[in-house]
């Protein structure tokens, strides 16, 4: 069991696009800056200006050829403390996610996914015919944004199940209380879409988070990747494949090079295998947070430090 330190992540390090004081920003960083920025566009233009024209998700105008929509739904944000709420938990649990998923890179591939699933299940609603009225996410409720803060949130708990949070309450407790209220709150509206579409994100979502590898210990969630699987820190710092000699022609002697001891007996060859990953992961939230695959090469690392 570990707790949850948020102040983790105003010490920098990582692989960011840029710096910000001590504070780096990669692609979880970037979203919640512009989630911050929008707030005062949205702001400053009032309620008919062009981010709250342009940008909101609209199924029949995605149809009619403006699929930037599918995009930018989660833009227009009304100035307010859960918009700053939302800011941060953009960059906290967004950070800590894209040090689990290896990069900034990957992190960018992953936020487009949570971007796109909430508009995307929008859309095929809509087409559905189920609800006689369109989805609306200003409708659901006034800060779209948070619904990427609460994917990133869920993704974070299926990740790491056992964080422990305020009065010790573990992630998954909280999650659960948080879907549950975002549940009563659609089922309030009595729009049978808005419900259903609630419900698939989640699913979906937490489908996305196994397939990148981020809940490998919910044995539950269904492995989208089938015997594939891997870790995201495996993934990223592979070990090279060692090409075995050849032997000589047929009937010349035999020349395969019989391999002797390493000249090198020090630690530099697990950075390609992630160990730097797997130590800024222990020193920030224990080693309970660890996959057996993750554990075993620490172990390794551990012993050929010794040597």
């Amino acid at each position: 069991m570990f707790s949850f330190r948020p102040s983790r992540f105003a010490e920098g390090g990582g692989d960011p696009w840029f710096r910000i004081g001590t504070f780096d920003i990669g692609s979880a960083g970037i979203v919640s800056l512009i989630v911050a920025v929008s707030m005062f566009v949205r702001a400053a233009e009032g309620s008919s200006g062009p981010l709250g024209e342009w940008t909101p998700y609209v199924g029949s105008r995605v149809l009619d050829g403006e699929i930037w929509r599918l995009f930018t739904w989660w833009l227009p944000n009304e100035p307010s403390l859960w918009t700053v709420v939302t800011v941060a938990m953009v960059y906290l649990f967004g950070s800590q996610l894209e040090a689990s998923l290896g990069g900034k890179e990957r992190m960018a591939t992953y936020l487009g996914i949570m971007i796109l699933i909430p508009s995307v299940l929008a859309l095929i609603l809509d087409l559905s015919g189920i609800s006689g009225t369109p989805i609306s996410f200003l409708a659901l409720i006034p800060i779209p944004a948070s619904l990427v803060s609460s994917a990133l949130f869920y993704s974070y708990v299926a990740h790491i199940p056992n964080a422990q949070f305020f009065f010790g309450i573990p992630g998954w407790v909280i999650g659960a209380v948080f879907f549950v209220i975002r549940l009563l709150q659609v089922i309030q509206s009595r729009n049978l879409a808005l419900i259903i579409l609630t419900v698939l994100a989640l699913v979906v979502t937490l489908l996305t988070a196994k397939a990148f590898g981020l809940a490998e210990e919910i044995t539950w969630i269904p492995d989208l990747r089938g015997g594939r699987a891997q870790q995201p820190q495996a993934a990223a710092g592979r070990a090279k494949k060692i090409r075995r000699p050849r032997r000589g022609r047929k009937g010349g002697p035999d020349l395969t090079v019989v391999p002797g001891p390493p000249v090198n007996t020090g630690v530099d060859d697990f950075d390609e295998m992630g160990i730097d990953e797997i130590l800024d992961q222990v020193n920030a939230f224990g080693m309970e947070s660890l996959s057996g695959d993750q554990k075993r090469r620490l172990k390794e690392y551990s012993k050929r430090k010794k040597k």
